[in-house]
């Protein structure tokens, strides 16, 4: 991308199994993020105008997204078989914006008045607007900084959603409605040492059980197995930092092979030990082709990814680290490599 918010060259980042986003506040890591919540929310939307400006994220008026309101918005997105380009300009006198040009392959192709990728050009042009819009709207995922707090009970929606939410709001609903993942973070959680296992009617053997208080009031709670005691504990009297995590478990069992989940934050409220085990499992994920952009202020997390290289339960490719530092001439972002015995390589933030 080029001219969007705080950075005013053009940025690139590459997408590895787990890419890391670090830096100080406000220096452009969000903005990062931002840029994909922006195509996800215009493609899901039916307005035709070129970019829609609410939803995952809210950015205001078009002008809030540039850094220099006199020059266009650009963004390349780069496939195995294809790129693609598009520009939008702002109208005259601050009124309005338009997509200006969009490319396929270095080719001007037809371009709509909303930036939907659809485009006809060709039978190229039209596999290239397939596999864009596919992955943003079916495979591109969003979990902020910010998870729900716990709550003693939850009124259940009637069925499985796509996602645990922006703020983790629906992952009591997947663990409800969906058994495979529900066996899943209860084996998880059992073998890292944090629930009790214990053998449930109905269920098998459980750590984190979710029952209907009364019969027919479609009213949950959700309760774990005290891993010392076995003793049954509503979540919400136990730490907080146990809801942050469970977003992250559910999110990652839930979604399909060749999926991107952006995680801001992942180790927000959780105890050091946790970030190693929660840092494990994303890379486990990965292995499995669950791909993770993470934002995060944690040396810790890094150094689990420096271990888990180190160990052999990533390679040195699986993970792309991006610096991003603010300048007098806008953000700039500096790829930071792992070697095979998990060093970092490269220009290494203060």
């Amino acid at each position: 991308m080029k001219n969007f918010k705080i950075f005013k060259e053009r940025a690139t980042v590459e997408i590895a199994p787990v890419t890391v986003l670090i830096g100080a506040n406000s220096s452009g890591k969000s903005t990062l993020i931002q840029a994909l919540l922006l195509l996800k929310q215009t493609l899901s939307r039916l307005e035709d105008v070129p970019l829609y400006l609410s939803g995952l994220h809210d950015f205001g008026d078009f002008y809030s997204l540039l850094y220099d309101r006199d020059s266009p918005l650009e963004f390349w997105l780069k496939f195995p078989t294809f790129e693609y380009y598009f520009k939008v300009r702002g109208g005259i006198k601050g009124k309005g914006f338009r997509l200006d040009e969009v490319k396929i392959n270095g080719e001007k192709a037809q371009k709509n008045r909303k930036v939907k990728f659809l485009v006809f050009d060709d039978e190229n042009a039209y596999r290239a607007s397939r596999t864009v819009e596919f992955f943003f709207l079916d495979r591109l995922f969003y979990l902020g900084p910010l998870r729900r707090e716990p709550k003693p009970s939850y009124t259940l929606k009637s069925s499985r959603p796509d996602w645990v939410g922006t703020a983790g709001e629906n992952w009591v609903e997947v663990i409800a409605y969906d058994e495979k993942v529900y066996k899943s973070v209860n084996q998880w959680l059992i073998k890292e040492g944090l629930v009790k296992r214990v053998p449930r009617k109905g269920r098998g053997i459980v750590g984190i059980d979710v029952q209907e208080i009364r019969k027919g009031t479609g009213v949950y709670s959700v309760e774990l197995y005290d891993n010392k005691t076995g003793k049954k504990v509503n979540i919400n009297e136990v730490g907080f930092g146990f809801s942050q995590i469970l977003p992250i478990l559910i999110g990652g069992y839930m979604v399909p092979r060749n999926s991107l989940i952006i995680i801001e934050q992942p180790e927000i409220h959780i105890h050091p030990s946790l970030v190693y085990k929660i840092t494990k499992f994303i890379a486990e994920r990965a292995k499995e082709g669950v791909s993770f952009l993470i934002e995060t202020h944690s040396e810790l997390l890094l150094l689990s990814l420096q271990v888990l290289v180190a160990q052999g339960v990533l390679t040195k490719d699986d993970i792309k680290i991006y610096s991003i530092k603010k300048t007098d001439k806008g953000s700039r972002v500096s790829l930071i490599t792992v070697d095979e015995n998990g060093e970092l390589v490269g220009e290494i933030p203060e």
